[in-house]
């Protein structure tokens, strides 16, 4: 999966069309609306990738979309919704 970051002066490439607009649908288009984050959402995924991997045991999430963001991103997903008992616990 590819990943892209977008500062703001390349999203209003989105909304207002100048050179590079192409560009940002094609992207857009292509990877950022399977998995776009909201804004809660890239700062907690941050702050666990700050964190690091190998020190997290477990991201509890219930909401579908972020449990599979994380998921892609190589944490180890706990979904109350889903599993109903997490191991160890």
């Amino acid at each position: 999966m590819k990943t892209y970051f977008l500062d703001t002066s390349a999203l209003v490439k989105r909304y207002h069309q100048e050179v590079g607009t192409d560009i940002i649908d094609i992207i857009l288009t292509k990877y950022g609306f399977d998995y776009a984050l909201r804004t809660l959402d890239s700062l907690q995924l941050a702050a666990m990738e700050s964190v690091g991997k190998e020190k997290v045991d477990g991201v509890v999430c219930t909401d579908a979309r972020f449990c599979e963001i994380n998921r892609l991103n190589g944490f180890h997903v706990i979904n109350p919704k889903e599993n109903g008992r997490i191991a160890g616990c």
